[in-house]
């Protein structure tokens, strides 16, 4: 996984942190502030990438107003992510 990665003109801060660094029962999170993107460090490659995509549309659903709502962010991300996934578009190894 990428250290830094852009969305739109902004590079991005990508972290695999510890647990307590992310807000309990989250996988990851997004702070469009400090620039960056959080990811638990405990997760398989596969699942990093499934969050990593999670909170782009979470920064871009902020940035853009685009007004999802948490479902809907997550339901477009796991799909997105099968299609991403199923077509050699994403590395899944560990």
């Amino acid at each position: 996984m990428r250290d830094v990665i852009k969305i739109g003109a902004h590079p991005v801060q990508v972290r695999c942190v510890s647990d307590h660094e992310i807000e309990r029962n989250k996988l990851g999170d997004v702070d469009t502030k400090l620039s960056q993107i959080r990811i638990s460090d405990r997760l398989s490659r596969s699942r990093k990438n499934s969050v990593l995509l999670h909170e782009i549309i979470e920064w871009l659903n902020d940035d853009l107003v685009l007004e999802m709502n948490h479902n809907q962010i997550s339901t477009l991300a796991e799909t997105l992510y099968q299609v991403l996934a199923d077509n050699s578009l994403f590395e899944t190894r560990r």
